[in-house]
């Protein structure tokens, strides 16, 4: 039956006439949904704990900026890559000692200049802090992100039902459209 479905193809169907295999673009547009759903709630996490941490040991202002080693996040692999971006939420509440200041457009122009390498950013001794002006920010994102496991749990749940609801029902909606169409 699984196989059936996966094979489901909208050419099957004479008066849909596309050739398209509805059954596999489904179930895997059901399976990218929820790990991309984990991706994304771990990476909340991820800015959430640098965050709560930067505020924990009071790392406002350059004069006060800490290693990620200090925060115990210097194993962190996903947050090393959001620390790299130049956009995002991090880069606009935080920064880093001796990194440069730039707008985006000003990024986006150094870019584009032939032979420019972007820093590669030395985690062992780079040290972070929130800007002076964005600690209320910090505070809001820390407070108001809730990454518990619960919410991606249930959703994925939601996704799993609505998928089985469509393997079990999808070839009869096909049918009646099909019907519908003649």
């Amino acid at each position: 039956m699984f196989k059936k479905f996966l094979l489901l193809n909208l050419k099957d169907f004479e008066n849909i006439g596309i050739n398209f295999p509805i059954g596999a673009f489904i179930f895997f547009i059901g399976i990218t949904l929820i790990i991309s759903l984990f991706i994304y709630n771990y990476r909340k996490a991820c800015t959430t704990a640098f965050l709560s941490g930067l505020l924990r040991h009071t790392a406002i202002g350059k004069t006060k900026a800490v290693s990620l080693k200090r925060l115990h996040l210097d194993k962190n692999f996903v947050l090393k890559s959001i620390l790299s971006g130049k956009s995002g939420l991090i880069s606009h509440i935080t920064a880093r000692v001796g990194e440069k200041a730039q707008t985006y457009e000003e990024h986006i122009k150094q870019l584009k200049e032939k032979g420019y390498k972007e820093e590669k950013i030395n985690f062992d001794e780079a040290l972070f802090y929130i800007k002076e002006d964005c600690e209320d920010k910090a505070r809001d994102e820390v407070t108001k992100n809730d990454t518990s496991i619960v919410v991606p749990i249930v959703i994925s749940v939601l996704i799993v039902a609505i998928v089985t609801l469509l393997f079990i029902y999808l070839s009869n909606i096909l049918s009646a459209i099909n019907n519908l169409l003649e």
